[in-house]
Parts: C-alpha cells; structure tokens; sequence
C-alpha cells in the first residue's frame, strides 16, 4: 500500500516482459526465472546443495538490507514505530532461523534491438 501510495509498482517484475515486447525497437524478447532459497536451509553437503545455500545467505543478507530501505516509506504510509519494528524483527528472525523451505523468483527480461 505505501509504494503504490507514491506511485510505485510492486509487481513491475512480472509486467517487464510484456513492457519490453511491446516496443517495436526490441525483439527476440526472453524471459527466464529463477528460484533462490532466502536462507541457508537446504541439508546436505553435496556441491549444488553448498551452492544454493551460499545463494540462500546472500539472498537473506540482501533481504535483510533491504528491510532498512523500506523503513522510512512504511513509517511514512503512517504505520507505527512499535509496529515497523516488530514487523523488520519478525522478517529477521525468520530469515536467520530458516526453519522453513522459502524461495524467491528473480526475473530477467533481455532482448535485442532491432
């Protein structure tokens, strides 16, 4: 709600591919996703499961930043202190434990110029 009170676009992740298809200037427009853990929470000890979560704690420390980033526009939406505080504590904890198997997609649109 505090994004798109300023203007802003949650999901625009998911309308890139059709924004960029839709400009003449580009084609062969692709689109790929990919599925990262948001913590170190897979077992195992084989290369792809040390890689995924090598993947997880990067993503839980860039999660974690990005908590600080969203702060000022939360408490400006006018949600409390008290309740921004709980919220960013709660993601954390969550975050660090990893007790649960969470992924998060990142997506990527390329194209050429025509």
């Amino acid at each position: 709600i505090a994004v798109g009170r300023r203007g802003g676009c949650l999901d625009s992740a998911s309308h890139m591919y059709g924004w960029v298809k839709d400009i003449p200037a580009f084609t062969d427009v692709t689109y790929r996703g990919f599925w990262t853990p948001t913590s170190p929470w897979l077992k195992g000890h084989d290369p792809e499961t040390k890689h995924q979560n090598e993947l997880g704690r990067l993503m839980r420390d860039d999660i974690k930043e990005f908590l600080k980033s969203g702060r000022p526009l939360l408490l400006a939406s006018g949600l409390s202190v008290a309740y921004v505080d709980e919220l960013e504590n709660g993601c954390r904890q969550e975050l660090d434990e990893a007790k649960a198997p969470h992924y998060i997609v990142l997506e990527q649109v390329y194209a050429r110029r025509r």
